[in-house]
This record gives structure tokens, C-alpha cells and sequence, in this order.
């Protein structure tokens, strides 16, 4: 997280010289001429008065962090877009809609979900604060809501067995998790970074958590764990902590005595 945090302040500078928004701050929709095929690298990045993103159909590819940052609250996306490259849209704070063409042979917006599905593995790849994750949907891709506002209460439906890193870092608004009893890992930096989360229930599928999944939470006051047996517990995953640990009846000497779960100040079996 850390190298993230650094690295887009590095890049900010010099290609923020190159982006549409450098030289025209009154950008209220993205206006594309029909004949571009690639919006590029941080063209867009952190524009503070674009708001609507459609983009016409010639468009075929968007570049890393394209939007990043920038203000855009609709996005469309057409048939022939086939590359979507990391970060695109992380960190648009007030994205609420997500339309791709259904002619879209690569990516997906099934059931007006509001998020951007790789359709060939089920994967969400983007979402925002309005998202409804499809139940074909599996996996949570790598920095999915990354810098998603006005998400609040999570409960990760059970039919999702996968949350990359990061997935959900950075939430400003989230308060309250509830992961889904498919999961086995909480991955990464998965809920890293989120200064409004209190209470984290975590279901007896949950075998591990991914170095600093919770790192610099300092709000978090409850944390349930269903398993009877300790989840295996990454590096600094709980860093700092002084929530309350809840776990199942006659488990509280094992989590005392565990690596990572015995940190906690508190630990009071239900």
C-alpha cells in the first residue's frame, strides 16, 4: 500500500502536463471525437470537473489510470473497448453509474450491476458505491473499490470465493464488514485503510488473513470470528488494534495464544 501511495503522487507531476484536464478545467463530459481509439495513460487523471463519460464507439482500449481520481459520476463504456489497464477507475468518488455496451465481447455491466465484470471468468474488475455484485459473479479483482466513498455497510455475498488485494482499501466511508461464507482468504491489504470501519465478522470458511488486511483501521472496535480454530494471521494484519475479539465458545486460550489474534487486548467468547 505504501509503494501505491507513493507512486501516484510521483507520476501525478509530470503527467498531469500531459492530461486533457491540464489546460481546460471547465470539462463537464469527456469529449472524444469519434475517431479516437485509446484514451491513454492518466489522460483524465484526477479531473475535478468532468462528470459524464461516454465513450463513443470507436474507443478500443483505457489506459492505466485514465480516470484515476477524476470526479466522473457516469460511465459508459462501448462494444469494442477490450483493455482496461490497472487502476483506471480507482478513487472516482462519486461514480454511481456503469453501463458497457452488451455487445461487449470482453467486459460486462450483467443485470445493471453498475460495475465492470470480466465476462470470461466472472471476475469484477471495477465497482462503485452503487454496485450490486451479480451472483455469477466469483472474485473480487485486486483493488476493485480502491478509493470507493459513500460504500457502508459490506456483507460479501457467499458466493464469492476471492478478494484480491486491496479490493477494498482506502473505503472512507465503510463501516461495517461481513464476509461471505465462501471465502477461505482475506487477501492482502484487503480492508486497508478504512478510517470509518468498526465491526468485522469474519465466517468459519475464513483459513487466513493476507498480511495487512486491516491495517490502519483505528476505529475498529469488534472483531467476530466464527472458527473454533484460529485463522492463520498475516504480518501487522491487525496492526494496532484495540478492538474487542469475539470468537466461539471454549476457542478463547487458542486465539490468546496465536499469532496475530493474541495482540488483541480484549478476547470474549460467545
Amino acid at each position: 500500500m505504501n509503494a501505491y501511495k507513493l507512486l501516484y503522487p510521483l507520476l501525478s507531476v509530470p503527467m498531469a502536463l500531459l492530461s486533457a484536464c491540464a489546460y481546460n478545467e471547465d470539462y463537464a463530459t469527456a469529449d472524444i471525437t469519434t475517431d479516437v481509439i485509446e484514451i491513454s495513460d492518466r489522460y483524465y487523471y484526477r479531473c475535478d470537473s468532468l462528470t459524464v463519460v461516454d465513450l463513443p464507439q470507436g474507443v478500443r482500449s483505457i489506459g492505466d489510470q485514465a480516470f484515476f481520481g477524476s470526479s466522473i459520476t457516469s460511465l459508459g463504456i462501448p462494444s469494442q473497448v477490450t483493455y482496461i489497464g490497472d487502476n483506471a477507475f480507482n478513487f472516482c468518488a462519486r461514480l454511481t453509474t456503469i453501463r458497457i455496451d452488451e455487445r461487449n465481447p470482453v467486459f460486462d455491466s450483467r443485470n445493471n450491476c453498475n460495475a465492470i465484470i470480466r465476462t470470461a471468468n466472472d471476475e469484477l474488475l471495477y465497482g462503485c458505491s452503487a454496485t450490486v455484485i451479480p451472483e455469477s459473479v466469483r472474485r473480487i479483482d485486486d483493488y476493485a473499490f480502491c478509493g470507493c466513498e459513500g460504500l457502508t455497510d459490506l456483507v460479501l455475498p457467499d458466493h464469492i470465493d476471492a478478494v484480491g488485494d486491496g479490493a477494498f482499501s482506502e473505503c472512507s466511508d465503510l463501516t461495517s464488514v461481513t464476509l461471505g461464507r465462501g471465502l477461505s482468504h482475506v487477501s492482502t491489504l484487503a480492508f486497508a485503510d478504512c478510517p470509518k470501519l468498526t465491526m468485522v465478522t469474519i465466517p468459519e470458511s475464513v483459513s487466513s488473513i493476507g498480511d495487512a488486511a486491516f491495517l490502519h483501521c483505528p476505529e475498529l472496535v469488534s472483531v467476530r470470528v466464527e472458527s473454533a480454530v484460529p485463522p492463520r494471521c498475516g504480518y501487522i494484519a491487525f496492526f494496532g488494534t484495540h478492538a474487542t475479539l469475539h470468537v466461539p465458545l471454549g476457542s478463547r486460550e487458542a486465539y490468546a495464544s496465536a499469532s496475530g489474534w493474541r495482540d488483541f487486548p480484549m478476547i470474549i467468547e460467545f
